[in-house]
């Protein structure tokens, strides 16, 4: 299994993030300053979760993400390391 890179996911997470916090983002957009809340993590994480399907707890993994590496470039880290880390195994 093949993992994405931290530029395939923020190409992903970008329009996620702008969709679920109705605002223009960036790499160093910050979840919680941009009005981030329970429901648009859980909005994001299934984006996620969707696209990656292949991965073992993805959805977990990224809604932790956004709140443990709360900006844009922090959650496609976590998630890339999560996923060299699965398919490794």
């Amino acid at each position: 299994m093949q993992s994405p890179t931290i530029d395939d996911l923020a190409e992903l997470l970008v329009p996620a993030w702008a969709d679920a916090l109705e605002a223009e983002v960036t790499l160093e957009s910050d979840f919680i300053a941009l009005g981030g809340d329970s429901l648009s993590a859980i909005a994001i994480a299934d984006v996620v979760a969707e696209r990656y399907v292949s991965f073992d707890e993805i959805d977990t993994v990224a809604l932790q993400a956004v709140f443990e590496a709360p900006t844009l470039r922090g959650m496609a880290k976590t998630l890339a390391r999560f996923m060299n880390e699965q398919a490794s195994e």
